[in-house]
């Protein structure tokens, strides 16, 4: 079973717009975060397409904007991070 951990959101303004989600889900290696945005990616059971960021950091560059992943496995939890 997928254990998609506690989601939470940050909104700020800076310099323009930005978004900032975190959860606290299993994590990502350093191998898994530089991959996160390929087409077809997907570190999930079959049946799932691994398009959606792909498809959002086209959208994103497309409109000159920047979307970056980090994760921070060391931690307890583990926390995951996309900004926008």
């Amino acid at each position: 079973m997928h254990h998609r951990g506690q989601a939470g959101r940050k909104y700020g303004r800076q310099k323009g717009t930005g978004a900032f989600f975190r959860d606290t889900g299993p994590g990502t290696t350093a191998d898994g975060t530089d991959h996160l945005f390929d087409p077809f990616y997907t570190t999930k059971a079959l049946g799932n397409t691994g398009l959606g960021l792909s498809i959002s950091k086209g959208i994103i560059d497309m409109h000159g904007g920047i979307i970056y992943a980090y994760s921070e496995m060391k931690k307890v939890p583990k926390l995951s991070s996309i900004c926008l």
